[in-house]
This record gives C-alpha cells, sequence and structure tokens, in this order.
C-alpha cells in the first residue's frame, strides 16, 4: 500500500546524504532497523531507505537517508525535493529489527548507508536499556562521509577505509574486546553484501555465535 506524504525538511548531513523529512496522515507502525519503499508521484521508478529516528515517537512524521548516488534513476530527485514537495511511501520492510526481549551489550556495525538503520536500532535501545553498553562501528571512506559526524564522533569507532583500508579482524576483535565475552551480546551488521560477507566471517572467526549476529544487505 501506497501513503501519500508530504517534505517537511531536507538537510544535508554528510557529503553524500540528505535527511529526509516527511509527514503522513497516518504514519505505518515499524520497528527499528526497517525501511520503506519510496518513490515520486505518477512514476514506477522506486527505491528501498531505511527509517533514522525511533519509531516509538508520536509524530506522524518519517526521517529518512538518502544516499545521492548520481547516476541514479530516484535519488538525485530526492535531493531536489523541498518543504511542500509530495512523494510516496510503501512499507515497512525488513527482518533486521531490533531484538525487543534483548538486555545486554550492543555492537552495531555499519558502512556507508548501512549506519541509517543502525541509527534507528541504537536510539530505540539507549532508551530502553541506558545502563547497557553500545559499541558503534562504521566504516567510511573519511568523516566527511559519516552522517552526524560531529554529534556522533564521541561515540563511534571509525575506520577510515582512505587512509586505513577495511574493517580486518584485528580492528574488530580490539573494537568490541569488552563486549564479545559477554554471550548475551547481539551484532548487527548492516552494508554492502561484500561488506556484510566479510565482517561476518570475522565476527565467525572471533568465535561470535552465528545466533547472535543479525545482518541486512544492500546490493
Amino acid at each position: 500500500m501506497w501513503y501519500r506524504a508530504t517534505v517537511c525538511l531536507t538537510e544535508q548531513v554528510s557529503v553524500d546524504m540528505i535527511l529526509l523529512t516527511v509527514e503522513l496522515a497516518n504514519r505505518p507502525m515499524y520497528k527499528p532497523g526497517q525501511y520503506f519503499e519510496l518513490r515520486m508521484p505518477n512514476t514506477e521508478a522506486s527505491r528501498l531507505y531505511s527509517a533514522v529516528r525511533c519509531p516509538e515517537s508520536s509524530e506522524i512524521r518519517l526521517d529518512f537517508g538518502i544516499q545521492l548516488i548520481k547516476t541514479g534513476e530516484l535519488s538525485p530527485r530526492l535531493w531536489d525535493l523541498r518543504p511542500g514537495d509530495k512523494i510516496e511511501v510503501a512499507g515497512p520492510y525488513g527482518v533486521c529489527t531490533l531484538r525487543e526481549e534483548h538486555a545486554g551489550p550492543l555492537v552495531l556495525i555499519g558502512a556507508g548507508s548501512g549506519i541509517v538503520p543502525l541509527l534507528s536500532i541504537r536510539e530505540a535501545y539507549q532508551k530502553r536499556y541506558p545502563k547497557y553498553p553500545i559499541r558503534f562501528i562504521v566504516s567510511a571512506h573519511s568523516e566527511a562521509y559519516v552522517m552526524w559526524y560531529e554529534l556522533l564522533k564521541d561515540e563511534i569507532i571509525l575506520r577510515c577505509t582512505s587512509h586505513e583500508g577495511r574493517i580486518d579482524k584485528k580492528f574488530l576483535r580490539d573494537s568490541i574486546s569488552d563486549c564479545s565475552n559477554n554471550p548475551a551480546t547481539l551484532y548487527y551488521v548492516v552494508g554492502s553484501g561484500q561488506f556484510v560477507q566479510e565482517i561476518s566471517n570475522h565476527l565467525a572467526s572471533l568465535a561470535i555465535p552465528l545466533s547472535s549476529v543479525r545482518t541486512e544487505s544492500f546490493f
């Protein structure tokens, strides 16, 4: 089912990402980590974008992180939207969501636009279980490519691929050392298919059980 939405705000939050805020007459219920399908009215081209905010708010707004793909069919048009413009929204979708019954350490690992659903999970988890630690690991070309870097820099563990290379087993082991020995720790990995596979392999080699890992791939 498609919902008609009105653009409230667009704000650039990194070199290649904007925050797109829309308002719906009736906001669909969704879980932290889920995504929606967006399209322009009277068109067929659509793409999937994750919700940024925790869904526990009573507001009828949705916030999306829109990464610019210059040759893409939809993202350049979404970047051109202004308050008052209309788009259409369907969803939510996705099963890589916050496990409501979980209470323990949380490890979030994302690359590129994969940080967006993790922000929703992070916010919801901090509200429910403020006493448990969260390790937020981000892989990006540089700080400029991290959404809300100035706000998050004291929380995230950043791997800059421009000069440090991709996340390897040693970096991951050192980053999660204070959580990995706790069997209650959950791991969320979101990014490209290659990134998710590499991180999953590193976690397996560190003896992290598969049952403790949730993944979402963007191809």
